[in-house]
């Protein structure tokens, strides 16, 4: 318990320090592209003639110009405005690590990915940092290269495994990510669900893999609790990981983590189905999670290419 709420804690100060460099980094993508619309000077060399075309040139591109700014000085004050508010709203001991990369990174891989097997706990807090919709950005995808940095020292990365997030996420039901209501991941029931549902690769020792079992009883209460569209969301999550991680682990562990999966996977049918047969509870609910895990099973099937 100690240990969770640890951890808790963590999660809770990174993504508010990783959420001001990207409030941060939206303000500044907009601020440079103000900075390379301004208006330039004419061009004075050449003749008479070649004077007079090159001042209509440049008055033409000015006029544009002027108009992109006017339009970004709009931008920058939304992306100012998200700013403002969000320093109001924390306390500034709270985002210090904000302003020493080196030392959040630090801070994240000692309390939050210390036992990372595989980059897999960084995967699954990546994907939701990215559903969370509790701040607005103007500039979604630049504000996040900032982040993407940080965590996987590739600013584009997270905008690729989002991309393969929402495919997943589609593939299991034809249904955008977008529908999803987005911002649940980074409540407390479900983050502990994401960070905890992974049977650590290379377990070992029967009292470790007894915790884990009474972990997972605990977290069979809290999938209780989801809906069809938070158990879609889990489980395109769960079948993201299984595809960006196939190049950097063994055939064993991702044996481990395709079968983890299917566990989830069967428990849930399991469940919806007695309750539907046994229980007689809710039959269109349970028919539907029956449905979403046939749906993920065909999904995983593709994701792992049979």
């Amino acid at each position: 318990m100690r240990k969770a709420k640890r951890m808790a804690k963590a999660k809770a100060l990174v993504v508010k320090n990783l959420t001001y460099i990207r409030l941060k980094n939206d303000l500044a993508v907009i601020e440079n592209e103000m900075n390379n619309n301004q208006p330039v000077e004419k061009e004075n060399g050449g003749n008479v003639i070649t004077k007079f075309f090159n001042g209509i040139v440049t008055e033409l591109s000015n006029t544009a110009r002027r108009k992109s700014v006017v339009d970004l000085s709009v931008e920058k004050k939304m992306a100012l405005d998200n700013l403002t508010a969000f320093e109001r709203e924390n306390n500034v001991k709270e985002l210090e690590l904000a302003s020493d990369v080196e030392k959040l990174k630090k801070y994240m891989n000692k309390e939050l990915f210390k036992k990372d097997a595989y980059g897999i706990q960084k995967i699954q807090f990546a994907l939701s940092l990215m559903l969370d919709n509790s701040r607005e950005y103007v500039r979604n995808e630049e504000s996040l290269q900032a982040i993407s940095a940080i965590l996987f020292n590739d600013e584009g990365y997270m905008n690729i495994l989002f991309k393969l997030f929402e495919q997943n996420y589609y593939g299991i039901q034809k249904k955008a990510v977008d529908e999803l209501q987005t911002g649940m991941l980074l409540g407390v029931g479900v983050w502990s669900l994401v960070v905890g549902s992974w049977l650590p690769v290379g377990i070992g020792g029967i009292a470790t893999i007894i915790n884990h079992l009474i972990h997972r009883s605990e977290m069979k209460k809290k999938f209780q609790s989801l809906s069809k569209d938070e158990l879609q969301a889990f489980l395109a999550m769960k079948l993201t990981v299984i595809e960006t991680t196939r190049k950097n682990m063994p055939e064993s562990a991702r044996k481990d983590l395709i079968d983890d999966l299917l566990k989830y996977v069967s428990n849930l049918r399991g469940d919806a189905e007695y309750e539907w047969l046994i229980e007689k509870l809710d039959a269109p609910a349970n028919k539907e999670k029956i449905e979403l895990c046939n749906l993920t099973v065909d999904r995983l099937s593709r994701v792992i290419g049979i």
